[in-house]
């Protein structure tokens, strides 16, 4: 039923399916699609002008100076190029990468313009000039292009993404070089230098729109850690050269990197006076050398796409080096024999097109042996030094011995520095499998996979995949673990005979990551294996084993036979996992009554198996309980309501899920707010007209941003544009209210209060808005205007001011500018206008905190206000309060009990909940018991069961703790507005210390069930909770020295 609904959504929508299909084939994600588009234009734009420009300074060398200048220029261009990169590096350390990227197109544009007008000057000394800078501008190009990507896109979006924008570079170069020919005819060559400087100022454009579309800025750590390396270049070479120097395998690459450069170059200089003499007509030389590059590059993408990644699988990485350094000795040996233009083009071609196309994703590959923390100062070695050093050492060698020594000598050396290559990659090779036995060791399994490629879900490494069997067979059972879960996560026909063998291993770890593997090899000769693991004393092992079991069933009518006697097993979600591959094999009675039992079973966790696996079955007659349950007491359960209804087929859904936005937990919401988006337009109405719901409204935002809301666009413009309007309404209530708590601290409560309502309405404004474009990057920005950095704060703000619908953006962002309204402009509006207005608010909150702050205030019509509120408001709190406040409002440390508005306005000022908005303390302050002790009492003993905390109201808390039995020392006092026992109550551990009060001590006390679910549902206490046990360590570390 569910695949009929889909099939019925994509005839409906077909357009949306074929982009939705192409996405899915890529790998992009919603929310992703935009900024993925830019991203692949600005990978391609300027990739093409790089192949048509650098052909452009190539012909223009070598048909006006000649072949012989090269040599000369390799020197220079590895000395340039490691002096920029090491500068460029250095500024990247002290300035925003982004803002360097961003202009950097610009600046290159400009110069490339000024080139073309000194190429008029037609003096040699301009051509070599423009030749290595033309290659350095080449090189400044790939690091604006990766460096953009890299900020855009975060470490997982990077692994499935960026295989895609190294395809549109590809792809640009491939084009441009195709495209030079004709527009040399059109041109002429040295016009093309413009054409690669149009592309740039169209880059500049793409990266301005990407900057604007993510909406990043640099966070306040990355400041500091880039004011702290800022400069320190040199020191990150000298840790890449001692990692390099103590790692055997990096020593071998290192090695190999600076031959494999070497005969890049030794083959670059023939290959270019053989063209010089081949085509002496400028343009002709060209469009020759940009069809070769385009030819060249589009050759290399097919290698990649049909047979890299089999080759990489079958031989591995390093392979592919080796085989390079072969064909390299084979073509310096054939040219010394005979070197005709077509045999130097060919081999060139044949040496690029698997450098390009095999060995380049190798090359990158083999940088994951290195951990994290050195692996960029390792690829900065090795790429800025090493690479360099060995275009250096062709330019020397060149400059020696071209006038020594004849061509055909010249492919010997060649042929000697090939062979000495192959004996490097051996070697490292042989250092890259014990690199990998030992990261198989360490428990590092992110180097044996590739994971999420867009064009490939087989790319392996042999070398890797081998070792991963072998260490299926290691003592260690950390290590048979780490392997197993490799080999779980690919598609290694080779290592079946080890996994059936391995679901007889000790360790439980390694037997449940083995049962998926066994799946998706679909290894039906394991089944008798299987089936033995249906009684193994594991209940993780049980379940995998029957989901295993189901996807080697294909029809088999001993599955139910099996399976069935586990729907009586003790754990929950064995019985569940039973129960729902039962019924997804066919009718099956006593399943279903599993699940419906289990759906309404005391404990928690059989009622979330039970739902879970109603949404996995999917089945309409699953409905009744499924929503049933989204009125569970228990949060987990109601999410677990929320995402099997995703999966049903009934119409009722739709309105049952948006019904249950009001859900008091921010956890279920998100929950229903994904089933709404995952049904889709069936439930768009019915959430746009739920924004108009205050109970519902903040839901519906979280569901609007997972949907396509494009035709009701304007309904959601009008919806912000009413909630602006409440924003500043509220704000300027609070600027005004603000007079009030000079006078009395009870109206500081109805001041915070409107303060968050304003915000309140102000982000709900903003998140409208950004469901209407990229949610994302509004969601960022909404993020970072709570932030405490003011630089962030302007950063978000400038951004949200950059989104589409300023005008109605623009307004609310001044709730979070710096206050450039002067008190002054409120001294004529009296104070109690606020208050006044407060009284008479919707909201029954506001009106509470408005009575408790009116207790102070003697006016008529505001007694008035308070009267009518105590005799019939609807709410019993603002009921409560206002006869609080008529009776006098007595402040709390006269009060023998703590009205609950009281007890808010206490809570606000602990820090333990200062964070929270202002509404959310009711629900703190309901659950909170108040207890009096007298001096002296113990308040609790040490080593008693820890299963309350209390909140200190009034009086002193004296903290004493005895070891060993020694004589009790005092090791802290606790006063007013602090708490103790929380400790205890957060490990679940006996107490640390005896609290004794000293004087008489008043407190609000939280039961640790209660306290457990503040810290579930409200992050914002977590936080504090985290920061008081880093106070707590930090006395202890200072009374132990």
């Amino acid at each position: 039923m569910t695949g009929e609904r889909n099939l019925h959504r994509i005839s409906q929508d077909t357009p949306g399916a074929l982009r939705a299909r192409v996405a899915s084939f890529l790998h992009i994600r919603e929310g992703e699609g935009r900024l993925v588009a830019l991203m692949i234009a600005t990978m391609f734009v300027p990739s093409a002008g790089a192949a048509i420009g650098v052909s452009s300074a190539e012909s223009l060398l070598l048909s006006r100076v000649g072949a012989d200048a090269l040599p000369s220029l390799y020197v220079a261009l590895g000395l340039v190029t490691i002096v920029t990169t090491l500068g460029v590096t250095a500024l990247l350390g002290r300035i925003a990468p982004m803002r360097f990227y961003l202009f950097m197109p610009l600046v290159l544009a400009l110069l490339l313009a000024s080139a073309r007008l000194l190429v008029e000057v037609n003096f040699d000394g301009i051509y070599r000039v423009l030749w290595v800078t033309v290659f350095l501008f080449d090189t400044f190009v790939r690091l604006m292009l990766w460096g953009i990507a890299g900020i855009s896109f975060d470490t997982r979006q990077a692994k499935r993404l960026f295989p895609l924008f190294v395809a549109a570079g590809i792809l640009g170069i491939s084009v441009g070089g195709l495209s030079t020919g004709p527009l040399v005819e059109q041109l002429g060559t040295e016009n093309l230098l413009l054409v690669w400087a149009g592309t740039l100022l169209l880059g500049f454009v793409l990266t301005r729109a990407i900057t604007r579309t993510n909406g990043a800025a640099d966070s306040a750590s990355t400041r500091r850690i880039r004011r702290r390396r800022g400069g320190r270049v040199s020191d990150d070479l000298q840790a890449g050269f001692q990692y390099v120097r103590r790692s055997r395998l990096m020593r071998w690459i290192a090695v190999s990197a600076v031959l494999f450069q070497a005969l890049f170059y030794f083959l670059a200089f023939p290959f270019s006076k053989a063209v010089q003499l081949a085509h002496p007509v400028e343009d002709d030389m060209t469009a020759f050398l940009g069809i070769f590059r385009g030819v060249t590059t589009g050759t290399a993408l097919l290698v990649t796409l049909l047979i890299a990644t089999r080759f990489n699988a079958r031989y591995g990485l390093m392979a592919g080096f080796l085989v390079l350094a072969v064909f390299d000795l084979l073509g310096f040996s054939a040219l010394s024999v005979s070197s005709t233009f077509m045999a130097i083009v060919a081999f060139r071609f044949l040496h690029e097109t698997w450098q390009s196309g095999v060995t380049r994703t190798a090359w990158f590959a083999q940088f994951n042996i290195v951990p994290p923390v050195r692996r960029e100062q390792v690829r900065m070695f090795v790429n800025g030094i090493c690479l360099q050093t060995g275009a250096m050492l062709v330019g020397v060698i060149l400059l020696v011995s071209n006038q020594l020594l004849e061509a055909k000598q010249l492919y010997i050396i060649g042929a000697v520095v090939a062979g000495l290559t192959l004996f490097a990659v051996y070697r490292a090779r042989e250092a890259y499998l014990s690199a990998l036995v030992d990261a198989l060791r360490a428990g590092r399994p992110q180097v044996f996979s590739n994971e999420e490629n867009p064009f490939s879900s087989f790319q392996q490494d042999a070398a890797a995949m081998n070792v991963a069997i072998a260490g299926m067979s290691d003592p260690d059972p950390t290590v048979r673990r780490v392997a197993a879960d490799i080999l779980s996560n690919l598609n290694v026909p080779e290592a079946t005979p080890t996994l059936v063998g391995a679901l007889a291993d000790g360790n439980v770890d390694v037997r449940v990551a083995v049962l998926p593997a066994l799946a998706r090899l679909n290894v039906t000769s394991a089944w008798d294996n299987v089936v033995t693991c249906l009684s193994d004393s594991d209940a993780g092992v049980r379940t995998q084993a029957v989901s295993t079991l189901r996807r080697l069933a294909k029809g088999s009518t001993n599955f139910p036979m099996h399976v069935q006697p586990l729907l009586d097993d003790p754990v929950p979600s064995v019985r569940a996992t039973a129960a729902v591959c039962l019924l997804a094999a066919g009718p099956h009675k006593r399943a279903e009554e599993k699940l419906l039992e289990m759906a309404v079973a005391d404990d928690t966790q059989s009622r979330v198996e039970a739902l879970e696996a109603f949404g996995r079955w999917g089945d309409p007659a699953a409905y009744g309980p499924v929503e049933a349950a989204l009125c569970d007491p228990q949060p987990a359960v109601r999410r677990a309501a929320a995402s099997a209804l995703a999966h049903m087929d009934n119409s009722r859904s739709p309105e049952t899920l948006v019904n249950a936005l009001s859900d008091e937990s921010h956890s279920v919401r998100e929950a229903i707010a994904a089933s709404i988006g995952a049904i889709g337009i069936p439930c768009l109405e019915r959430t746009v007209q739920s924004l108009d719901d205050p109970a519902l409204e903040d839901g519906a935002l979280l569901a609007l941003e997972k949907l396509p809301v494009g035709s009701h666009a304007d309904s959601i413009r009008t919806y912000a544009l009413n909630r602006v309007t409440k924003a500043l309404h509220y704000h300027r209530l609070w600027q005004q209210t603000n007079t009030l708590v000079r006078r009395d601290g009870r109206a500081q409560l109805l001041a915070d209060s409107l303060h968050y309502v304003a915000e309140h309405h102000g982000t709900n404004a903003l998140r409208a808005i950004g469901a209407l474009g990229d949610s994302r990057a509004v969601a960022l920005a909404i993020d970072s205007l709570n932030s405490t950095d003011p630089l962030q704060r302007a950063n978000a703000v400038e951004t949200l001011d950059s989104i589409a619908d300023r005008d109605i953006v623009r307004p609310v962002l001044r709730l979070w500018e710096p206050a450039n309204e002067a008190p002054a402009a409120y001294s004529h509006v009296p104070p109690e206008n606020a208050l006044r207005q407060s009284l008479q608010d919707q909201n029954p909150w506001l009106r509470a905190c408005a009575a408790l702050a009116a207790g102070g205030v003697n006016e008529p019509e505001i007694h008035a206000q308070l009267t009518d509120l105590a005799r019939s408001d609807p709410d019993s709190t603002v009921r409560e309060t206002a006869a609080a406040a008529l009776d006098g409002g007595e402040p709390m440390q006269t009060l023998q009990t703590l009205s609950l508005m009281e007890r808010i306005l206490f809570l606000k000022r602990v820090p333990l909940f200062a964070d929270l908005p202002p509404a959310e303390l009711k629900q703190v302050a309901a659950i909170a018991d108040e207890h009096l002790f007298v001096d002296g009492e113990v308040m609790a003993d040490q080593n008693e069961p820890g299963d309350e905390m209390y909140i200190i109201v009034s009086g002193l808390v004296r903290v004493l703790v005895s070891n060993n039995g020694e004589p009790e020392v005092e090791v802290a006092r606790r006063e007013a507005g602090q708490y103790v026992g929380e400790m205890a109550v957060i490990s679940r551990k006996p107490r640390m210390a005896r609290l004794v009060a000293e004087g008489d001590v008043r407190t609000l006390c939280i039961g640790q069930k209660q306290f457990e679910g503040i810290l579930r549902e409200r992050p914002e206490t977590s936080l504090a909770v985290m920061r008081v046990l880093c106070d707590r360590l930090r006395e202890r570390e200072t009374a132990a020295h």
